[in-house]
């Protein structure tokens, strides 16, 4: 079988929850810095305080580490233990033990968390730079005061936030969304690796589940069975699938289950699968975020006011009031619990 979006979720929410959080941190330390500066008439490039403001926030992140290698191996066990007992009870001997692919995937995810944490400190110092040069310009024009050209410069970058990384698209990810992806993909590969593997000591096929609506790499393949070795006389190989790209079987957001074929013939089929509730319950988590994404960038906005008294309070406020409804009436109709940790600031 395989983890499907709503199951690697719980693999993700608590470490993406920590680096929102470390990003709100450096967001509000931004907007108090420069406002701070501003309403003392003062435009002085201020980066490398918010640096070394976000270096002690990035040495913090570095401790969850274990935290996130924790997870992944979760991930592993939760996927790979109901597959080992079945296969015991059908052939009456387990053969292999799963962890072999483990290292591997370990060293990965380490390699692409360093990344943000390089680039959330480098990218703090650059969007701060950036704040100072737009109220400079904006000051220097003349039409403005110092107060007046920060808060336009801060509330025309507030809602960007600090990019995790900028991809050679030019594509902006938010440390929320790319540690996220980084987190389940990890957690998926491992699962599926140590999967096939438990498959390939102690059977030889695997049926692949089907479903209405199935993603075009993935389409041609379901409700088929596979062999796990090559050159089989009776059916084609597994990985003659679209198995191994993002948008194929066992991919990133694939909703197909991998079912083993024991020695005898009998077909596993994971137990309590309800997809369609599942499903539908996912896409209301989805949507419960982004307004959740929206009322932290909302309050951003208000901090920036209130910091320098620039007539938009009201404006802010009256915005949040209408975000804070269509999130209560969100949860309230579907029975998600409303996570006021996720909305907050930092104060």
């Amino acid at each position: 079988m395989t983890l499907n979006p709503w199951e690697l979720d719980r693999y993700s929410e608590d470490i993406v929850d920590q680096y929102i959080e470390m990003e709100q941190k450096v967001i509000d330390h931004i907007i108090d810095s420069f406002t701070q500066n501003a309403n003392n008439d003062d435009l002085s490039d201020n980066s490398s305080d918010i640096v070394n403001y976000a270096e002690r926030l990035i040495k913090y992140s570095r401790e969850l580490k274990n935290h996130v290698h924790g997870n992944i191996i979760r991930a592993e066990e939760d996927n790979i233990k109901p597959i080992s007992e079945w296969f015991k009870r059908q052939n009456g001997y387990l053969v292999g033990s799963f962890g072999r692919y483990r290292d591997k995937r370990l060293k990965e995810t380490d390699k692409y968390m360093r990344l943000i944490n390089r680039n959330m400190t480098r990218n703090s110092a650059n969007i701060a730079r950036q704040i100072l040069t737009s109220a400079t310009n904006e000051f220097r024009l003349g039409n403005k005061t110092k107060v007046q050209a920060v808060s336009k410069a801060l509330h025309q970058w507030s809602d960007n936030g600090i990019p995790a990384l900028i991809d050679d698209a030019g594509k902006r990810w938010s440390p929320e969304t790319y540690v996220r992806t980084v987190v389940q993909t990890q957690a998926n590969k491992l699962a599926n690796e140590e999967t096939l593997a438990r498959v390939i000591d102690n059977g030889k096929y695997v049926d692949i589940s089907a479903h209405v609506g199935a993603r075009p790499l993935c389409a041609p393949y379901q409700g088929k069975r596979y062999s796990m070795f090559d050159n089989d006389p009776r059916y084609p190989s597994f990985y003659s699938t679209s198995y191994g790209k993002a948008a194929g079987i066992l991919g990133i957001n694939c909703h197909h289950h991998l079912l083993p074929v024991a020695n005898n013939g009998d077909v596993y089929h994971p137990a309590n699968i309800n997809d369609k509730d599942n499903e539908r319950m996912y896409k209301y988590t989805q949507k419960q975020r982004e307004y959740e994404r929206d009322i932290r960038k909302t309050k951003r906005h208000i901090r920036i006011s209130k910091n320098v008294d620039d007539g938009m309070l009201d404006h802010y406020q009256q915005k949040l009031r209408r975000q804070q409804a269509r999130l209560r009436n969100l949860t309230n109709n579907t029975g998600l619990r409303r996570q006021r940790d996720r909305e907050k600031n930092i104060t």
